[in-house]
């Protein structure tokens, strides 16, 4: 959800909150809010602002239901066909190539990947990393993205068209094994 919907889905949420509190101080007996809502809705211009008013949450609400839920996906799987059907490998799956081609290299403490579909273009693969400091950093990230460009193509069939390597951290605190 991008920060305008969030903003927006904020707003919606408090005002909602601010209704709930006033229904309850109703059932609760106690009856100012209903005297104050009587008096804006008797008026001709407080039945016009209310009534712009509900239209904008109505128009609101629909927009939050039926567009928030991030309705533009990408796709999860790279689809390659051929003469004889169609190959998917989901991203996921080159995700975890990645890690594991990473993992090996010398120096490597910790990876983190993310591959994007770009549809015709080719895949994006982000990749973080936490190094030890006795690797030269700009050797190491340049061997990992010629290495990973070179290996996803070899084995999913897929353009990289970028690789993107962010050093999060050098330490010298050793990997963290699970047994």
């Amino acid at each position: 959800m991008r920060l305008p919907e969030r903003a927006l889905l904020l707003l919606y949420a408090l005002c909602f909150t601010v209704i709930s509190f006033l229904f309850l101080l109703l059932s609760l007996n106690f009856l100012m809010p209903l005297q104050i809502i009587q008096n804006i809705v008797l008026d001709a211009t407080g039945r016009i602002i209310t009534g712009l008013v509900s239209a904008a949450f109505f128009l609101v609400g629909i927009r939050l239901i039926f567009f928030s839920p991030n309705r533009r996906k990408e796709k999860q799987t790279l689809i390659e066909e051929s003469a004889l059907g169609k190959v998917q490998v989901s991203l996921l799956a080159v995700e975890n190539l990645v890690k594991r081609l990473v993992r090996e290299m010398k120096g490597i403490r910790d990876v983190k990947a993310v591959v994007r579909n770009k549809d015709d273009k080719g895949i994006d693969i982000k990749i973080r990393l936490v190094v030890s400091p006795e690797v030269n950093v700009p050797s190491i990230c340049g061997a990992i993205q010629k290495s990973t460009k070179e290996y996803v193509l070899d084995i999913v069939g897929v353009e990289v068209s970028n690789v993107t390597v962010i050093v999060e951290n050098i330490t010298s605190e050793p990997k963290a094994r699970v047994d």
